[in-house]
């Protein structure tokens, strides 16, 4: 609980976007954490997407330029900003030095075959 009560907005990219919104809106079951996860202010990084529905909680703003979404809400002040999955997202961002720090809860590609997280780390 410690991570999500530190943030306020979540970004995803369109596929994790994809992969959450038929399952997190309605996972009862989570209790506290889901209700807290599904209230997060939303971010939708993505270039084909023109809305991003959230179950009967508010949609997701869609940004075509993650990079200056992330900068205008730096400059607002507040909680945390938490990118969920996508890593092509995560090096866009590292890479328009929008990032302050990267903390990895579960990260299944991080050993052995798979998309690296940082291209220079060996196995």
């Amino acid at each position: 609980m410690g991570l999500i009560d530190s943030v306020e907005t979540m970004i995803l990219g369109a596929n994790t976007y994809a992969q959450s919104k038929g399952y997190w809106p309605y996972a009862e079951e989570q209790g506290e954490y889901g209700e807290k996860l599904n209230n997060l202010t939303k971010f939708v990084a993505s270039s084909k997407l023109d809305d991003a529905p959230w179950g009967d909680f508010p949609a997701a703003t869609v940004t075509r330029d993650p990079a200056a979404t992330i900068r205008e809400l730096k400059e607002q002040g507040g909680k945390d900003i938490w990118l969920w999955g996508s890593l092509k997202l995560m090096h866009s961002l590292l890479d328009a030095g929008v990032v302050d720090e990267v903390r990895m809860l579960v990260c299944p590609a991080s050993r052995g075959k798979g998309t690296r997280i940082f291209e220079d780390c060996k196995t």
